[in-house]
């Protein structure tokens, strides 16, 4: 997510149960660790980025493994217990943090973007929660308007005030599906704007602490602090560069 927000979470989840050699008398699942180890190879990187692996049968954790680092510059390696950033998962704590709202009674999925933000220009008159929700709204999509000049990462709020200035959307709301980023970006300015309060602690109070999610939080750059983090990285010619 934007706004220095992005969630990190403890663990890099596969359900990888077609990994089963044999089945024990109590139905726990038997694994062959070089069987797995070979499948996760190419995460293996004595120099690279690489991969955490857990393995969960019947809600109990049976396998459990780093491959590769989390920190190229320092050589740290990845551990199960690294955390991860999770990009575009993100947007399913976003949905669900409407959801809770609107489970409250404090929002309704026809809201309109105008409705919602008075300073919103008029097309936003056709835009609803729901067009958001569902990747239906046409906004424009905002990577295409950042400035050549900007390098630093924006911030939800910045997406907002990019909506606020174009006049229209790629296709009348409703009518077509084009996944968004900027769909998702005023999504968590709605949670704001209803709730009070930041994002990252709505997320927080509402979803994280009540399921127990003790290693999972919406970062925030400055303020945040993030033990055994795993970086991203890019390769370029013949090595990688941080790209996080």
């Amino acid at each position: 997510m934007l706004k220095g927000y992005f969630i990190l979470i403890g663990m890099f989840l596969f359900s990888l149960m077609f990994l089963t050699c044999d089945q024990t008398e109590n139905n726990m699942v038997e694994l062959d660790g070089a069987v797995i180890d070979s499948l996760m190879s190419d995460y293996n990187l004595a120099n690279g980025p690489g991969a955490a692996l857990t393995i969960i049968e019947n809600g109990y954790i049976i396998y459990s493994k780093g491959y590769g680092l989390a920190n190229l510059e320092e050589d740290i390696p990845i551990i199960s217990g690294t955390n991860f950033r999770l990009a575009s998962i993100t947007k399913q704590f976003t949905a669900m943090s409407i959801m809770i709202l609107q489970s409250r009674g404090q929002l309704n999925y026809e809201q309109t973007l105008t409705g919602l933000f008075p300073d919103f220009p008029n097309y936003g008159n056709e835009i609803t929660i729901r067009h958001l929700l569902h990747h239906t709204s046409g906004l424009r999509d905002y990577f295409s308007l950042i400035p050549e000049n900007v390098t630093e990462q924006i911030h939800d709020d910045d997406v907002l005030s990019m909506m606020m200035e174009q006049t229209s959307t790629y296709f009348m709301p409703g009518s077509e599906y084009q996944y968004s980023n900027s769909g998702y970006a005023v999504l968590a300015m709605i949670v704001e704007q209803i709730s009070g309060l930041s994002f990252a602690n709505f997320l927080s109070e509402n979803i994280f602490i009540p399921l127990n999610m003790a290693g999972s939080i919406a970062f925030e750059e400055g303020i945040s602090i993030v033990p055994s983090r795993a970086y991203g990285y890019s390769y370029s010619g013949d090595h990688y560069i941080m790209n996080d």
